[in-house]
Formats: structure tokens, C-alpha cells, sequence
């Protein structure tokens, strides 16, 4: 025992001394200094020819060197003594095949296979190999052989199916994968992994059909019969097929015993695309089929996508009739259905407040809001009912220039809900209740806290707020420019329009240089109503003749200015001749003849004039995509 232990001690220097010029070698070979590796890995294998790793090291590094005699003579003498032979060979026929002799290469293969049958490791190996030699159809055929004999495998199949892939073979590739699934139910998160890493649409829409195909075959109560279902309508969203996604959703649905949920998961998604209407029946799907468990939250997120759908025809000035109005009160009697027969709704006080909102906002009824008030307070809840309720309440305060009670109201409701949505909510109106009472200031500090959430939905907007604040009192710090501009946008807020027109009528006639104009005429034309088009409109034209380059605005009250042109010309509900100007407003803004286009042609003089002023602006590639456009109708 004693002269073992002796013995055991006596070795243990020389084996850390090794592992240590072995771990020395390696690190040159990863440095690409392959001279010395090679030397250093060349004394560990003379050393130690036994150790396979010490070979292998050795004859990649020689590889990199293209010392490929050396790398062969190494090897034949490794095979010859017996050591390391199938391994040694396969790598013998790699580098014949490197260095290219592609014919001896293949046929070592061919000979390790045949002194080696049913031998599951080497024909892998040999199959990797010849792969990473681009020998696809040969890597091919032995996997092929290799199913034969030992039967399917996931490691088998999946790097059959890779190599398919690699080949171009993209068919066979997803049938591979999809015969795998039908072996393995687990293994479909792979195969859509390995989708999502290609992201190419070609593979997508090959995939697309081949898994149509496989369905067809496969039987509906196979374990993976629903998932594959998923993946197909989720090619098809990525592939931005979205009416065949929501025609294969709908398909699964009505064919399914079970729920699925296919329609309501890509209901998010049709929404994030800004496809409205396709989220829209999405979502009612489950409302006309009254699918109990799910009918509810579908009417909550079907007003959502209304409410959404109005908001960008609005941002984007896409209508000058009463669709987004008419798309608010879709939402509103949506929500309003679902207070009516679900009032036990676990949701109900997200519903409440949404409809509160509504009808300050769109209805411009605080009446409905006092109603919802008193519902919502007869729910049960705890901190997050009261914050809402608050919340509320300072929404009143501020409709009816309630200030301080406003303030009051958000504060307390800020306090309750440090963080999320509402907290967020109260942070903007706390600063925008400050700036319609000409507290600029705190306005600010208000907004400082908001803006550090970049990712809420109302950081721009509290960005917007602080450049208009900015831009106010940078002209006159006492306040003044700001004033009227406020007064404008609350009589916004309210709907009154009117009101807001005059106020802006007020400017162009006392104070033409006031620098938040451009601001004025941007908030109006997303609230603009047929009435007031052509004084918005010839405001815009104005506004830009007598600016000139000076205002920031410039690109952007131009692009506005085109788009809104675009409206009234391709409108067929609208007779440009009957949108005038009072007396007032021709007095006002001077020159009578800033007169609005009523051909195409004038229209595309207008974007042809965005383009000449900004050829690389923010708003090139719409204005040029829309002149095609307009080209291909006139032609």
C-alpha cells in the first residue's frame, strides 16, 4: 500500500505539468498560432499516444498549417498500431479530402462503414464529416442506412432533416422534422426554434405547405395534431399572410371539441400589424359563438381594437368623415354590453374606467362618468379600486377646469398605484392639469418622473407636453404665448372645436408669430371635423407661406398638409366646393387665393414638393410609395 501511494504522488506532478502545456496549446490554437501549437500538442502525443484528444488537437492544428502530408503520415501510422483506429481514419479521410483527393477520401468512408456495420457512433461520425465537407447526398445516404438498421432517433432524424436543409432540400427537410414530431410530440419546440433561427420566407412558405399536407395525413387525436396547428397559423403570421392565418384559425376552431384559443392568441398580434379589422373578427368570433369562457374578455379587447382603429385614422389624418367617431361608440357600446350582461365581470373595473374615458374624451358626457363613478365603487376591491376611483375623479375635476380638486384627486390616486398603467395615467394629467392652469413649472417637474418611462404609453405624449411648454416660455417666460395654445387644446379635450377654431383664428389675427401655431394646426387636423377643413387646410398653407424655413415643424405641417389634401381630393363623399370660409376667417388669413386642390394632378405637385424640400426627410418613402400610387390610378 505504501509503495502505491508512493507512486500515485510521484505521478501526480507530471499529469497536472501536461494538462497544464495541454491547456498552454490550446490557448495558441485558439489564438490561431498554429506553429506552436502544433509543436507543443506533437510532444503531448509522442508523450502520450494513447490520448485521442492529443491527436486530435494535433491534426487540426496541422490542417490549419495545410500541412496535410504530415497530418496523413500521423494518422496512417495511428491506424497502422491500432490506436484510436476508427476515429483516426475517419479524420484521415477528411483531410484527403481537404487537401483534394475527394475520391480517396470518400472511399476511407466507404471502408470505415463497411469494417464497422451497425455501429451507430461511427456512421454518425462519418455522416458529420462528410456534411461538413459538403458531401450532402453522401452525409445523406448514411443517415439513411443508419435509420435502417437501428430505427428512428431524434438525433438522427433532426440531423437528417439539418442536412437536407444545408443541401437545399427543403421539402424533405420539413418532412424529416415533421416525421420526427409525429415520433416525438416534445420535439416540436425544436423544430420551430430551428424555423425561427433561419427567418427565411422561402423555408417559411415551403414549411407552410408541407405541414398542410402532413395534417391532412395525420390523425386528430395524434398529440401533436394541435400544436402543429399553432405552428402552421404562426408561419403564416410571420409570412404576413394574415387572412389566411385568421382563415386557418377560424378553421381550427370550429373543427376542435376543445377550445384552442387560435383566434384570441393572434388577435394581439392582427392588432400590433394595425390589421383592425381582421382583429376585429378575431375577436368576435367568440362573442357570436357566446364561448363562455372567453366571450367576455373578447368584448373588452374587440372595444380596444376599436378604440386603437380610431386613433390611428386619426394620428395619421386617414378620414374626414365620421369613422373614427362612429369607431369610439362601436367601443363604448361594446364595453357598455358587457357592464350590462356581465356585471360580475372579474374585470369590470377596467371596463369602468375604460367607459369613463369614452365619455369624457370621445362622448364628452361627464353625466355617464358620475354613473360609473357609483358602480364602481359598489365593487369589491381593495388599494387598486380606490386608485381607479380617484382617477376618476380627477378626470371630472379637470373636464369641468376644476384645478385644485384635480390635483387633489390625481395625487391621492398616484399614491395608491406607484406603478403601472394608472400611475402613469396620473403623472401625465397631474402635469397637464398644472399646464391648463398656467403652472408651467410644475407642469415640468411633473413630466420628469414620466419621461423616464420609456416605454410608456404616455412618455410622448409627456414629451410633446414639455416641448410645447418649452417652446412657450423660450418666446416669453411670463407665460403668454403658452396661454391661448392651452386654452385651445382643452377646448379640444372637451370636443369643442369651435371654441378651439376661434382661439386659433384669435392667433393668426393678434399674434401670427406666436411659435406654438404649428402645434395648434397639428392638434387640429387629428380632430378635425368636415366643417372646419378648409379654414384648417388654408391655416396650414398660410401658416408655411409666412414661416418659411424657420419653423422645426416644417416637414411635418407639410406631409400633414398634402395628406389632408389626398383626403378631400380622393373622398367621393366630399364636395370640395362646399367647404368655405366665413368672412372672418377670409379676412383673417389675407390671401384669397390659397385656394385647395381639386385634381390629382395638383395633388401630386404637392408631394413632389415634400420630396424637392425633403428628399431624405422622415416622410420620403410614404410621399413616393403614395405619388406611384396615385400614378397607377390616373393611368
Amino acid at each position: 500500500m505504501a509503495f502505491l501511494s508512493v507512486g500515485i504522488l510521484c505521478h501526480q506532478p507530471g499529469f497536472a505539468q501536461d494538462n497544464e502545456r495541454y491547456f498552454n496549446a490550446d490557448q495558441l490554437l485558439k489564438e490561431q498560432k498554429y506553429e506552436e501549437a502544433a509543436k507543443q500538442f506533437e510532444q503531448l502525443y509522442n508523450k502520450e499516444p494513447q490520448r485521442y484528444l492529443y491527436l486530435n488537437k494535433l491534426i487540426e492544428s496541422l490542417i490549419n498549417l495545410k500541412k496535410y502530408k504530415k497530418a496523413i503520415t500521423i494518422l496512417e501510422e495511428a491506424v497502422q498500431d491500432g490506436r484510436h483506429r476508427p476515429q483516426a481514419k475517419i479524420q484521415l479521410g477528411e483531410i484527403y479530402h481537404t487537401s483534394g483527393n475527394i475520391e480517396r477520401g470518400i472511399q476511407i468512408w466507404n471502408d470505415i462503414l463497411k469494417n464497422y456495420p451497425d455501429n451507430q457512433q461511427v456512421y454518425l461520425n462519418v455522416a458529420r464529416k462528410a456534411s461538413d465537407r459538403r458531401e450532402y447526398d453522401k452525409a445523406i445516404d448514411i443517415y439513411k442506412e443508419l435509420q435502417s438498421f437501428s430505427g428512428q432517433s431524434n438525433l438522427i432524424s433532426s440531423e437528417l432533416g439539418e442536412t437536407y436543409m444545408q443541401a437545399g432540400n427543403y421539402e424533405k427537410a420539413m418532412r424529416e422534422f415533421l416525421e420526427l414530431v409525429q415520433e416525438n410530440p416534445k420535439q416540436l419546440s425544436y423544430v420551430q426554434r430551428w424555423l425561427m433561427r433561419f427567418r427565411d420566407d422561402h423555408i417559411y412558405d415551403v414549411a407552410i405547405l408541407e405541414i398542410s399536407d402532413f395534417l391532412d395525413e395525420l390523425s386528430p387525436s395524434h398529440p401533436s395534431y394541435n400544436n402543429l396547428q399553432q405552428l402552421e397559423i404562426w408561419l403564416l403570421m410571420e409570412r404576413k399572410l394574415f387572412k389566411r392565418a385568421v382563415a386557418t384559425a377560424k378553421n381550427i376552431e370550429q373543427e376542435s371539441s376543445n377550445l384552442t384559443y387560435s383566434l384570441y392568441n393572434i388577435g394581439s398580434k392582427l392588432l400590433a400589424e394595425q390589421k383592425f379589422e381582421l382583429a376585429g373578427e378575431a375577436y368576435s368570433y367568440y362573442i357570436d359563438n357566446n364561448v363562455a369562457s372567453l366571450a367576455n374578455r373578447s368584448r373588452e379587447e374587440l372595444a380596444n381594437v376599436y378604440m386603437q382603429w380610431a386613433q390611428y385614422l386619426e394620428n395619421h389624418n386617414l378620414d374626414l368623415n365620421s369613422t373614427p367617431s362612429s369607431l369610439y361608440q362601436k367601443a363604448f357600446s361594446t364595453l357598455n354590453t358587457l357592464r350590462t350582461n356581465a356585471p360580475n365581470y372579474h374585470r369590470m373595473d377596467k371596463v369602468l374606467t375604460t367607459l369613463s374615458e369614452l365619455s369624457l374624451d370621445v362622448l364628452h358626457a361627464p353625466d355617464k362618468v358620475e354613473k360609473f363613478l357609483s358602480e364602481l365603487q359598489n365593487l369589491s376591491g381593495g388599494e387598486q379600486k380606490k386608485s381607479r376611483q380617484a382617477y376618476l375623479e380627477g378626470r371630472l375635476h379637470l373636464y369641468d377646469e376644476e384645478y385644485t380638486r384635480a390635483r387633489v384627486s390625481f395625487s391621492k390616486s398616484n399614491k395608491q398605484e406607484r406603478i403601472g398603467n394608472l400611475a402613469e395615467k396620473n403623472r401625465y394629467y397631474l402635469a397637464l392639469t398644472d399646464f391648463f392652469a398656467g403652472d408651467y413649472e410644475f407642469a415640468k417637474i411633473q413630466l420628469n418622473a414620466l419621461e423616464r418611462q420609456t416605454t410608456s404609453y404616455y412618455a410622448n405624449d409627456a414629451v410633446q407636453l414639455r416641448l410645447w411648454i418649452q417652446k412657450g416660455l423660450q418666446a416669453d417666460s411670463t407665460g403668454s404665448k403658452i396661454e391661448p395654445f392651452a386654452k385651445l387644446i382643452e377646448h379640444l379635450s372637451r370636443g369643442e372645436q369651435q371654441q378651439s377654431i376661434a382661439t386659433l383664428e384669435q392667433l393668426f389675427q393678434k399674434d401670427r408669430q406666436n411659435p406654438l401655431i404649428g402645434y395648434a394646426l397639428l392638434e387640429l387636423t387629428t380632430k378635425k371635423k368636415k366643417q372646419n377643413a378648409a379654414f384648417i387646410y388654408r391655416a396650414l398653407t398660410t401658416h408655411l407661406e409666412t414661416q418659411g424655413d424657420n419653423t422645426a415643424l416644417r416637414e411635418q405641417l407639410l406631409w400633414v398638409k398634402t395628406r389632408m389634401a389626398d383626403q378631400l381630393i380622393t373622398n367621393s363623399n366630399i364636395n370640395i366646393g362646399q367647404l368655405q370660409l366665413t368672412d372672418k376667417q377670409t379676412q383673417i388669413l389675407g390671401d384669397n387665393n390659397l385656394e385647395i386642390p381639386q385634381t390629382v394632378d395638383q395633388l401630386l405637385s404637392l408631394y413632389e414638393k415634400l420630396l424637392l424640400q425633403f428628399p431624405n426627410g422622415f416622410y420620403a418613402t410614404f410621399a413616393r410609395d403614395r405619388i406611384q400610387e396615385l400614378e397607377e390610378i390616373q393611368v
